[in-house]
């Protein structure tokens, strides 16, 4: 799942990643480690066919997605997205939803600015 630095840039090895930049060539556990220290958040890619996007292109957001949203991704989609929350993917497609809005139920209920699931700043 791609990453962007939050408030600073992220030096890699191999280049340096500005605040908006579209971090690659790290494994899923640094993604994951950046997020989790809060030097970084997720970027949600959802496959957009609109009269501005080819059909190969895609939609960088920062912003979750809404249940709706979640069920329109395909089943790929919704897995990846739910590995990056740092949820095993469930093979049912209703599961992958439960999973989905469990998640978000624990973004709304996080009124202290600590993450729910690690504890670090959100």
């Amino acid at each position: 799942m791609p990453i962007t630095p939050k408030n600073f840039p992220i030096n890699t090895g191999s280049r340096r990643f500005s605040p908006g930049e579209i971090i690659v060539g790290l494994s899923l556990v640094e993604e994951q480690a950046l997020v989790a220290e809060g030097h970084a958040e997720n970027l949600l890619v959802i496959h957009e066919e609109a009269e501005t996007a080819g059909p190969n292109e895609w939609e960088v957001s920062t912003e979750a997605v809404n249940l709706e949203q979640f069920q329109g991704l395909k089943a790929a989609e919704q897995k990846s997205l739910l590995q990056s929350l740092g949820f095993e993917p469930a093979a049912n497609a209703e599961q992958r939803l439960e999973q989905y809005s469990q998640w978000l139920e624990e973004q709304r209920g996080d009124e202290d600015g600590d993450s729910p699931q690690t504890g670090f700043p959100v």
